[in-house]
């Protein structure tokens, strides 16, 4: 027999897991072991202990969706559940009538999650035949521990990864980005100038239109960052940002080893009016070429982790 699953991990995650909107905030947590073969095998397991959160019965369908996307899992996959009460004394078991269980689950999947799972008892030692791995539990407080982030987790991740590097009108150094990434970055770069234009109008922040964004002007001195072990890359130095009481003022920013110098500039001037020549041809080209950030980017590594703290600035 194999020693080990390929991948064997302690994972937690918060509450029921949910993909598409925000979890409680309890750790739940069981042990999940992969086998990469074809089909791929997942195995769930029950920890038996007390304080674990959400049953791997409860959240079946939202923990498949999570494993899945964590380790970018590929089909055909089986899923397996697994409740061995390793923790429980011999009696116990016997008082209780507790036996070792395993199931297999089958779920529907919509393309970016699974549903409606659906069990059948499948057999401890034809899954260890299957995998040719022993499925025991006794070893299981050496195991790793991870916490794996739901989908809705990341994109939030992303989004406000998005919106701080904005400020620098810059984005992450290696794209294919992810398209709550690009909704952050382009979310904080409107906020910049939404922030003053009302607050010069003496009203209320609202959305500018796309249109209007169109025609802000981007003034920007660029130079060149070498990081340790890194590649040099271009990215700015300074940048001309909308302000009101704080025009020509300067202020020096720091992101991930870079430094931008913001430099308070009135609004009107980053402004390029609609009915003048070039705001005519702007507003042209924005028509044609509107949704070519969303159909066309660089496909290359992606692996800049994005780490930053964000901050507010006047300007």
């Amino acid at each position: 027999m194999r020693e080990k699953a390929d991948i064997d991990y302690i994972i937690s995650w918060h509450g029921f897991g949910y993909p598409d909107r925000r979890s409680e905030l309890w750790d739940s947590l069981c042990r999940v072991r992969i086998w990469q073969q074809k089909p791929i095998i997942v195995l769930f397991s029950d920890l038996n202990e007390e304080d674990t959160g959400t049953s791997i019965t409860n959240c079946s369908e939202n923990l498949a969706t999570l494993v899945q996307f964590h380790f970018k899992l590929e089909n055909p996959i089986r899923w397996f559940e697994h409740y061995s009460y390793h923790n429980l004394p011999e009696r116990k078991k016997k008082q209780l009538m507790f036996n070792e269980s395993l199931s297999e689950i089958f779920y529907s999947h919509d393309g970016q999650r699974y549903y409606q799972p659906k069990w059948k008892p499948f057999s401890p030692s034809s899954l260890e035949s299957l995998v040719n791995t022993s499925i025991s539990m006794t070893d299981y407080q050496t195991v790793k521990k991870l916490h794996l982030q739901t989908l809705w987790e990341h994109n939030q991740d992303e989004f406000a990864r998005g919106k701080a590097d904005a400020l620098f009108r810059n984005p992450r150094i290696y794209p294919p980005h992810s398209e709550a990434y690009k909704q952050g970055y382009q979310y904080g770069i409107a906020q910049q100038s939404e922030r003053v234009f009302f607050k010069l109008r003496k009203q209320p922040q609202k959305a500018l239109s796309d249109r209007a964004h169109a025609l802000t002007v981007l003034d920007i001195k660029l130079g060149v960052h070498k990081g340790d072990g890194k590649s040099p890359f271009v990215c700015p130095l300074e940048r001309l940002a909308p302000a009101i009481e704080q025009v020509g003022l300067e202020k020096v920013v720091e992101r991930r080893e870079r430094k931008v110098k913001l430099v308070g500039t009135p609004i009107h001037s980053l402004m390029i009016p609609k009915s003048s020549e070039t705001g005519q041809l702007i507003l042209s080209l924005w028509e044609q070429y509107q949704d070519f950030p969303t159909k066309f980017q660089d496909d290359v590594r992606d692996d800049d982790d994005g780490e930053g703290d964000e901050e507010e600035y006047d300007f």
